[in-house]
């Protein structure tokens, strides 16, 4: 049999028979997979009906299964899924439960994910604007996604050990974490996207904060691209001083990615400075053509400086 080993397996999986007399969806690589090795007939009874959302599988139990089959094919379906964009099972489960609540609460939409290596280690480095930013930056991205978190989240045992399943491990603030800097240059060589917000802590207002050097000499040092995310639309549905989050209207948008030869001469400030410049452009851009955005202390021409500068 053709194909990777992550289709073989994926294929493995779904020839069991578990999955026989199935209606099946699917998009993504899934079709292509079975398109590669003999197209969904080679499977009795399942069919394509259409697309599914987000790169998931879904399926439907045909008439006349039992119960436990429809349970049985669809847990396989789930887990094939997962493996088959590289994803641990919980990771995509969890993925999959966010982006309902995303879409659902805070409309979330995603712009740029083109600019997302699809292979390989990268830095994405996002402004901070509420609890949510790890969800909202995550949920679009078919690869795991590599999280730093500050130390006191991982204080809650159950909070802990979720957060810790989900790829993120710990960082000490305002202090030089010395194991903190030397696992990410871990993951980041090992091929992994990896997100940290380097303004330290949420904004007060909305703005893009002064960005912390420090994370940026550690994509130098690892030589791998940097990819800005603007966040905006959280601080409205979830700002600092609110207890919980409202329904909001919000943009995920990954830019161009900054690549090493780019930034091989400039000093971590001057990469600071760099992205920051690039995401306060961003995030103008969106401001001035959705006015509904805008906060307080938006001003039109701040607002076209911005983008020229950029």
């Amino acid at each position: 049999m053709n194909g990777s080993p992550t289709e073989r397996l994926a294929l493995a999986h779904l020839t069991k028979g578990r999955l026989t007399g199935y209606e099946g969806v699917s998009s993504g690589p899934s079709r292509g997979i079975f398109q590669r090795h003999g197209g969904w007939d080679m499977l009795p009874g399942l069919r394509v009906a259409g697309r599914a959302g987000a790169g998931m599988s879904l399926i439907r139990r045909a008439p006349g299964l039992g119960r436990r089959a429809g349970r049985d094919g669809f847990r396989c379906n789930l887990r094939c899924t997962a493996t088959m964009f590289g994803m641990k099972p919980f990771y995509g489960f969890c993925r999959f439960a966010c982006q309902g609540f995303s879409v659902a609460y805070l409309r979330t939409r995603s712009i740029g994910l083109r600019n997302v290596p699809a292979d390989g280690g990268a830095l994405l480095v996002s402004n901070h604007q509420s609890f949510l930013d790890p969800v909202v930056v995550g949920i679009h991205i078919r690869r795991e996604v590599q999280f730093m978190a500050r130390d006191t989240l991982f204080s809650h045992p159950l909070f802990g050990w979720l957060i810790k399943a989900v790829n993120a491990f710990p960082v000490r603030r305002n202090t030089a974490d010395l194991g903190a800097i030397k696992e990410a240059m871990r993951r980041l060589k090992q091929g992994h996207l990896l997100l940290m917000f380097p303004e330290g802590t949420r904004t007060p207002d909305g703005r893009v904060q002064p960005l912390l050097p420090g994370m940026f000499a550690i994509a130098k040092k690892a030589g791998v691209p940097i990819v800005p995310v603007l966040i905006d639309g959280v601080f409205k549905a979830w700002p600092r001083q609110q207890l919980l989050p409202v329904p909001g209207d919000v943009i995920v948008e990954y830019g161009r990615p900054i690549l090493p030869a780019e930034f091989k001469e400039l000093s971590p400030e001057q990469m600071t400075e760099t992205v920051r410049d690039r995401l306060i452009a961003m995030q103008a851009r969106w401001h001035r053509l959705q006015p509904h955005r805008r906060l307080q202390w938006y001003r039109p021409d701040r607002s076209r400086d911005a983008e020229s500068a950029s």
